[in-house]
């Protein structure tokens, strides 16, 4: 593209230096655009962290009346189809962010598991208070419910992660 660009100011009539000159503003553009992207995309990245850990507290909240209130086999259906959601949601987004390190990959596998760990908490806080107070125990395995959770959340990052999706 550059050596169009050349030829094409060449014939228009600009003198070598004057290509010279265009050349190197040119590549300080691409650099200073390059730099200021890579900023906007740590950015995203925190935010978009931020964003699926709050969705993902949302779907504790909402997920929880129905472990409360439902079968075994449907409470389970429903965790661990919004668990894979939240973590499809998650993957996509980390792995849509251009000019990531492999460090940003790392933390997100690491933020990953434990937003799981701080949903079973707020889990494991609903279902003993709501046995307290209203005497309403969940109809489910919290163990299996537990891993299960976890599983689904953290698999579909796993999965990019083994197919090589990860930029390095």
């Amino acid at each position: 593209m550059v050596e169009k660009l050349s030829e094409s100011m060449k014939k228009k009539g600009w003198s070598d230096g004057e290509i010279e000159h265009l050349k190197k503003e040119l590549s300080k553009s691409k650099k200073r655009d390059y730099l200021r992207k890579r900023k906007l995309n740590r950015f995203f990245y925190w935010q978009t962290l931020f964003v699926i850990a709050l969705l993902n507290f949302a779907a504790v909240l909402i997920l929880s009346p129905f472990i409360l209130i439902m079968q075994d086999y449907w409470s389970y259906v429903i965790t661990a189809f919004i668990a894979l959601t939240v973590g499809i949601m998650l993957n996509f987004l980390v792995m849509s962010i251009d000019h990531l390190e492999l460090k940003h990959h790392y933390t997100a596998l690491a933020a990953i598991p434990v937003l799981a760990v701080i949903d079973l908490a707020i889990f494991f806080k609903i279902f003993s208070f709501t046995g307290e107070y209203f005497d309403i125990h969940p109809q489910v395995n919290m163990v299996l419910f537990s891993l299960l959770f976890v599983v689904c959340f953290i698999l579909p990052y796993l999965y990019a992660a083994v197919r090589g999706k990860l930029q390095k």
